[in-house]
């Protein structure tokens, strides 16, 4: 052990004497700490406008609307009319008060614009109520504009057309239309529910009234933030969805046909859904910065990764074939060690590099980002084991995830150690782990050409590309847009056939690397 130990020491001394090893991870360091740095600066121009709400002056740009629509409209007594009709209610025949807009579909809308800007203008207290600092200052304005909307276009009719079918619709409209106005005027969101219910029977909601009662439950007064309450709410939509499948036993993903669901299928829309429960009820709100943050350190990590790649491929391809083509390797050989001492010791020095190299470059950038957006949380990442819901610390996530995104990296620089280990060309070595790190996209590009044959599964990249499986709720973290069962990654083969496979070629390559060591002639 101390022959090892003394042998590896050696080798990594080696290592930290080549200048171009150091070269490229000062361009690595310089790529983690100025890329966060860079993206930060463009994220302050992206994100100017970010209290919105207080910069507008939604009264004064509604007075603008009401002028400009009474001036375009001109004098409405020309296509309103006003009459006594006859319908039968509850079974007795009376005469109900109506109105009748004589024009077109266009005309009919800008006239319910005037009145609803009017309405708004006499009866809303923006002071109080600040238009878009709450979620349902914002969908109760929209409802109540496209209610009022409905109920002008049926308005369109003329009076001898109207029907008892069509007095009970007009009805139905104008119950919710009271509703959304008091939900509007009185930040009430049970009537906002109420409007919603009544709309469902005729399938014209825009939520499902369970989805709003879930927020009812945390926010009876309709008080949170616009982006929190949306966002609570894109859990809400996607928790239901979800169970909508799992009732079903059927994938109701937007990237593929329906199918039913296997075990494995259920298991993980079951967790899905306890997962954006827990989210839910601990109100951990997607946030649109957090999520930006995220994705720059993403993508910081991804362009640091290059000169990473550059980096190891040098350390591997070079490790073996240089020595011999040089010579000094003899050195080596004719000390009293066995030969599979040295090879185990720059097989570890290499292994040593591979992952010092990428806690480095997770680190520096992850530690950089935080520091720059420190009035942000980046969120954890959440799981479930045993029922019971885990999380993992956001830089501890980044770490794993950047070692598993990793797995076909050190497999490729085994392939650049083994290929030094059997010719004395470094070039060689290097060139070919670089062309097939360069070519990890060649599966997709196949089954785009081809479509997915069998054989396909085989390909080394694929069976290598296993985050999504290891981590599969990553997307939860920030947003719910993307289905992820049956989504984008569905390349993919089982995990476990995955890992196996892995497990296999890394052994061949070690194995070959091992022997042509071993038997090849010093001279």
């Amino acid at each position: 052990m101390n022959k090892i130990a003394a042998l590896y020491s050696n080798e990594m001394i080696k290592i930290s004497h080549r200048i171009s090893v150091w070269i490229v991870t000062v361009v690595m360091i310089a790529i983690a700490i100025l890329a966060p740095i860079a993206f930060s600066a463009a994220e302050e121009g992206l994100y100017e406008d970010e209290n919105y709400w207080d910069t507008v002056d939604f009264k004064a740009d509604l007075i603008k609307k009401k002028d400009s629509l009474a001036q375009t409209l001109g004098d409405t007594n020309d296509f309103v009319r006003h009459s006594n009709v006859q319908f039968t209610i509850n079974n007795e025949r009376r005469e109900v008060f109506s109105t009748w807009l004589d024009c077109d579909e266009e005309k009919a809308s800008d006239y319910s614009d005037l009145i609803c800007a009017n309405n708004l203008l006499s009866g809303y207290d923006f002071d109080a109520r600040p238009y878009g600092k709450s979620w349902l200052s914002v969908v109760a304005l929209r409802s109540y504009y496209s209610c009022h909307h409905q109920i002008c276009q049926m308005n369109r009719t003329p009076f001898e057309e109207r029907n008892d079918e069509w007095y009970s619709m007009f009805m139905l409209y104008s119950q919710a239309f009271d509703y959304y106005y008091e939900a509007l005027f009185t930040n009430n969101m049970q009537s906002f529910y109420n409007g919603e219910k009544l709309l469902s029977t005729v399938g014209d909601n825009y939520y499902e009234p369970e989805i709003i009662q879930r927020v009812i439950d945390i926010d009876p007064s309709g008080t949170m933030t616009f982006e929190e309450t949306a966002t609570l709410m894109e859990m809400l939509v996607e928790m239901h969805s979800t169970e909508l499948a799992l009732q079903s036993n059927l994938n109701l993903s937007r990237n593929e046909l329906p199918r039913i669901l296997t075990a494995s299928d259920k298991a993980h829309l079951q967790d899905k859904v306890s997962i954006l429960n827990y989210k839910f009820v601990h109100r951990q709100h997607y946030s649109e910065k957090s999520a930006f943050a995220h994705q720059l350190n993403t993508l910081t990590i991804s362009l640091g990764r290059f000169a990473l790649i550059i980096l190891l491929v040098l350390v591997a391809g070079t490790s073996v074939s240089q020595e011999m083509a040089t010579g000094s390797i003899k050195s080596l050989i004719i000390a009293p060690v066995r030969r599979w001492k040295i090879f185990l010791a720059k097989l570890l020095s290499i292994t040593t590099w591979c992952i010092a190299g990428g806690l480095l470059l997770v680190l520096t950038s992850t530690l950089t980002t935080m520091l720059l957006h420190s009035d942000i949380s980046l969120p954890s990442y959440l799981y479930v084991s045993g029922g019971t819901i885990h999380y993992i610390p956001y830089l501890l996530y980044m770490i794993l995830t950047f070692f598993v995104d990793s797995l076909s990296l050190f497999v490729y620089i085994l392939l650049a150690f083994m290929i030094s280990c059997i010719t004395k060309n470094s070039g060689i070595s290097v060139a070919v782990s670089s062309g097939l790190i360069l070519g990890a996209n060649l599966p997709t590009i196949l089954v785009a050409m081809i479509g997915r044959k069998r054989w396909i599964d085989f390909l080394p990249s694929i069976n290598m590309n296993i985050s999504n499986l290891v981590f599969p709720f990553s997307k939860l973290m920030y947003g719910t847009t993307l289905s992820e069962l049956g989504s984008e990654e569905a390349l993919n083969n089982p995990l476990s056939f995955s890992l196996i496979y892995t497990g296999v070629l890394v052994i061949i390559l070690l194995a070959i690397a091992y022997d042509a060591f071993t038997r090849r002639d010093i001279q």
